[in-house]
């Protein structure tokens, strides 16, 4: 049960990382003009980049130094 808990904040954590990043996406892209062709091609790019900084985001917020891993490599003095 401990695991699941642990999961579902990373996940919820996700998320809300998830609509900030959008919600500001959708500001800059309001503002902004592009060509036709290329606005949905930096539009995808930029929705990939907000994902990778979402979890990226989101792994530094729920690290969990208690985890079996890391004890154990500060046990092997790593």
């Amino acid at each position: 049960m401990k695991k699941f808990k642990i999961y579902a904040v990373k996940i919820l954590v996700f998320l809300a990382l998830f609509r900030i990043l959008l919600f500001f996406m959708q500001k800059i892209f309001g503002y902004i003009r592009l060509p036709d062709g290329y606005e949905l091609i930096i539009q995808l790019g930029a929705s990939g980049i907000m994902v990778l900084l979402a979890l990226l985001l989101t792994s530094f917020l729920t690290r969990n130094d208690d985890d079996e891993v890391f004890t154990q490599a500060r046990r092997d003095g790593q």
